[in-house]
């Protein structure tokens, strides 16, 4: 996104200091404190903002240019989430704390008189910006948001200037409006910074925005349609493509007649494998657990009964040339900014509470059933932002440096339930060249 608010909520992330929580939440807040990397950058950026047309008022005409302003600074922002319809959920965003410095030049006429020279305003903390998006749906109970609005067009914004300092030629002359003069460049200043954030916000919900929904909506929507019946129909693969095996291969080992043909040695092996996997042993805890959750704890996890995945599979989605891990790149007349993938780590693979293996549901496929208290998965990110660089860039951060910040990002799945059968096609000829020993 184009704009300076949506690192908000990136930097929002970023500033948290204690480990996440997978919680429901519904509204965020903030303070200035967490803000300090944002507003670290912000310190070296300074905004020039165009020229505003000249004002007049009881025959005073004034002129503000060269309109500049630096040190920003955003003490906190909201954001709550209102459930409308199936079709529409409403996201509220409230910024507010906005302080800011701004420098100017300014020139008046009045009557025969006429003077010029330079100003400086800073806001007021209570200053504050708001902005409502509405997230579409055809139908949010199975499909995700595709579009987003901004209702009436609305953006409210509360663009208060606290202290405002100025000075040049002809002030002494117009002494006795100095009230007016001050006003009206409050006026000036005011609205600019209020059209500036205003058009900041209303650009969340821009084009782009639709774009990215679009392609989120779209991945997603792959695995919302019917199963076809070769996904849905476990026999399918076994009524459609064993007789052409077969007939390459010769006889395939019919599971309804195993014991017909191997005897109780397969009635045993699958005794011992339920042994291994699926018995109740005792734990660290003294609780009650499946041998399988044991043999996952000793050979996968690590210490923190962790199990940790290579960035660079999941970043490789984003990039066929990814050395990196990048999976974000933006760089807009604010900002350039690069979100890459540092680790991935899974909790709760040890967390089995059921397992129903191998059971024969026709001649040559088993059914297995798998069910797990709750999987958690930890996302650690790291962004780099620093000031555009763009020719058009309307920021001036020579001497800004670039941020870097680490953090992560946490969720869970519970009650996890896993269905799903297995084409086996043994050849009869191999079966029985299989060594017993080491299986039983």
């Amino acid at each position: 996104m184009r704009n300076v608010f949506d690192f908000l909520f990136l930097l929002r992330a970023i500033s948290a200091t204690t480990p996440p929580t997978p919680i429901k939440m519904r509204s965020l807040q903030s303070n200035r404190a967490k803000f300090s990397t944002l507003n670290q950058i912000f310190s070296h950026v300074s905004f020039d903002l165009p020229d505003p047309p000249t004002i007049s008022q009881s025959g005073l005409d004034l002129t503000i240019t060269e309109l500049s302003c630096q040190d920003l600074v955003v003490e906190d922002i909201s954001l709550d989430h209102k459930f409308v319809s199936d079709t529409s959920q409403l996201l509220d965003i409230d910024i507010s704390g906005l302080q800011v410095s701004c420098d100017f030049r300014w020139e008046y006429r009045w009557t025969i008189f006429n003077g010029r020279g330079d100003g400086k305003a800073t806001l007021d903390r209570a200053s504050s910006a708001g902005i409502t998006l509405d997230f579409h749906s055809a139908d949010y109970d199975i499909l995700p948001p595709k579009h987003v609005t901004i209702p009436n067009d609305k953006c409210t914004s509360n663009i208060q200037i606290d202290n405002l300092d100025f000075d040049g030629d002809g002030l002494g002359i117009i002494a006795g409006i100095i009230n007016l003069f001050e006003n009206l460049i409050k006026r000036v200043v005011e609205g600019e910074l209020g059209k500036l954030v205003c058009e900041e916000l209303a650009d969340l919900g821009d084009d782009e925005l639709d774009n990215i929904l679009a392609m989120i909506s779209d991945e997603i929507e792959v695995y919302l349609q019917p199963l076809p019946d070769d996904f849905s129909n476990p026999l399918y693969q076994e009524t459609n493509i064993l007789n052409d095996i077969s007939d390459e291969k010769g006889a395939l080992v019919n599971f309804q007649e195993i014991e017909t043909l191997a005897g109780e040695w397969i009635q045993k092996a699958l005794e011992q494998l339920d042994s291994l996997l699926g018995s109740g042993t005792s734990s660290n805890n003294g609780q009650n657990d499946l041998g399988i959750n044991e043999l996952i704890r000793s050979s996968l996890l690590d210490d923190q009964g962790e199990f940790s995945i290579d960035p660079s599979l999941i970043s490789g989605f984003f990039s066929d040339e990814n050395s990196n891990n990048i999976i974000f790149e933006g760089h807009d007349k604010l900002t350039e900014t690069t979100m890459s993938l540092v680790s991935i780590r899974v909790q709760g693979l040890d967390t089995f509470k059921e397992l129903d293996l191998l059971n024969v549901v026709g001649n040559y496929t088993v059914r297995n059933l798998l069910k797990m208290e709750r999987l958690t998965f930890f996302i650690e990110l790291e962004a780099t932002m620093m000031a555009s660089s763009l020719s058009s860039s309307f920021i001036d951060a020579s001497n800004a440096k670039p941020i870097t910040e680490v953090f992560t990002i946490a969720f869970t799945a519970n009650d996890i339930e896993i269905d799903f059968t297995i084409l086996l096609a043994l050849n009869e000829m191999t079966l029985g060249t299989i060594q017993l020993g080491s299986m039983l």
